[in-house]
Order: C-alpha cells, then structure tokens, then sequence
C-alpha cells in the first residue's frame, strides 16, 4: 500500500468496496490534486470548527462570577455582630449591630443568588456547547471517513514506486494520497480531544451546581438565623458558629468550584492547543 497508508486506522471501518470503486471511477488521472479535494476542504473547515467551539470562553466568564461571589462573601464578618468590649462599647449595642449586619446580609445575599443565576446561565451554556461537540464529532468522524474512501480510491489505481532513477509517472497521485491521508490522520487524532475537552468539562460543571445548592443553602440557614424569616421577632440572638459554619460551607463549595473550573480550564487550553498543531501544517 503507497506510503504505508492505513485504511483502517484509528478503527475506522474499510471502505466499502463498491464505494471506492465508484470513485475510482471518476479519478482523472491528468489532474489528481483534484481528486477528493472538495471533501479534504470540509474535513479541514470542521477542524477548525473543532478548534473554535473547545476554546468557547464559558467556564471562563464562570470563573470570574466565582470570584465575584467569594468576595461579596467575604465582607460578611460574623464578629461583627459582637459589641465591642470595655468603653468602646458603651454607645454600642446588639440591636444596632443586628440591624446592621441583616442590611450588609441582604445586599450580599442579592449579589450572591444574582451572581449563582449567572453561574447556572453559564454552566447550561457549557452543556449545550457539549451537545454541539457530540454533533460536531459524527460530522468529523462521517468526513474523515468520506475522504478515507477517497484515499482507497486513489491507493487502488497506483503501482509500487520505481526504484534508482526512473521517473515516476505516478508522482502526483502519490502527493495526492498523502495529502489526503495528513488530512485523515488529523482528523482522526482530533477525535479523541474532542471528547477529553468535554470530560474536562463534567467535573467543573458539577462543581457549579453543587455550589448554586450550598447558595441555597447559606441563604435559608442566615435568613433564619438573623429573625429574617417571617414576621421578625424584636429580640434575636444569632447562632454566631451556626452562620459561620454556613459561610465556610458555602466558601468551600465556591474554592472546590474555582479548583475544578481552573483545571478544566488549563485542559481545555492544552486540547486546543493540540488540534492547533494537528491543523496547522494542513
């Protein structure tokens, strides 16, 4: 077979035989470079496709909300419900401090659930870039297999190489079936980082829902816990460990989701990376 060229690699089916004959058929032999260029051109532009849709910018903009909401967390200061001791304290009191502290919570708690909307809008938009990539991927694949029948073709009709100096009349179509073999090989080895990008993809968006549920979660527990619940009664004194332990659960959802989101993220830059190189010389 000219130039070691596998029909059946990456487990690609073999060509069906009368398939390929009817292509041989249409080979003019005055003009190989013509044969199956039109189909190596879409294989190259769903390449490209393939490079453009795994570098989409999702879980980048979910990475700067995560940011967003960790800091709205962190001016939320459970001490601060604590009058201060000794003279200092003397114009000070609980209920003024409660009073303060339920208005900074209920500004924090509308950036906190606006901002896990926008990481829920964020994630399902990661999905359905997901589901594109499965269509995308049988597209390649039904391409790549499209010019591998091509590449049989053009390999049926080709006699061993002449050796020393003879000239090779079959020149052209040996080009011919390299360059549609380079394009095949590339096709085939973007398939399986196709699929690495979106398993990249899987445990960062659970992380993103996990941490809409612990936003949930936090804003039941200090709504409560603050008399915000309801009719408020006059007097309350807020478990201060209780809504600490609710925050820190609540942050550590958020830092597992920005650990989960960074190393998706560098996955994804290195596939893209690869599909790059594997285009580029095309």
């Amino acid at each position: 077979m000219a130039d070691g060229a596998n029909l059946r690699a990456g487990g690609l089916p073999a060509p069906d035989v009368g398939r390929v004959e009817a292509l041989r058929a249409t080979l003019d032999p005055t003009t190989p470079e013509t044969f199956g260029e039109a189909e190596r051109r879409t294989l190259l532009a769903l390449l490209d496709r393939v490079v453009s849709d795994v570098r989409t910018g999702d879980l980048t903009e979910a990475r700067a909300r995560l940011t967003h909401l960790d800091t709205a967390l962190s001016r939320l200061d459970v001490g601060s419900l604590e009058p201060r001791q000794g003279l200092a304290g003397l114009f000070d009191s609980r209920s003024k401090r409660l009073r303060t502290f339920r208005e900074a919570f209920s500004d924090a708690a509308r950036t906190v659930s606006e901002t896990a909307g926008e990481l829920t809008e964020r994630g399902a938009a990661v999905a359905r870039r997901d589901a594109g990539l499965d269509a995308l991927w049988a597209e390649v694949r039904a391409a790549l297999e499209t010019v591998n029948a091509h590449l049989a073709a053009a390999l049926a009709v080709l006699d061993p190489a002449p050796t020393g100096d003879e000239p090779d009349p079959h020149a052209p179509l040996r080009q011919r079936t390299r360059d549609l073999a380079a394009c095949r090989d590339a096709a085939l080895a973007a398939l399986p980082r196709l699929r690495a990008a979106q398993n990249a993809d899987a445990p960062a968006l659970a992380s993103l829902e996990r941490c809409s549920a612990a936003v949930e979660a936090w804003k039941a527990e200090w709504t409560r816990s603050l008399g915000l619940a309801g009719r408020r009664p006059k007097k309350v004194r807020p478990d201060a460990v209780g809504l600490e332990t609710s925050r820190r659960t609540l942050a550590g959802a958020v830092a597992d989701a920005v650990r989960r989101l960074d190393a998706s993220l560098a996955r994804r830059t290195a596939v893209t990376g690869e599909l790059q190189e594997l285009r580029r010389p095309l």
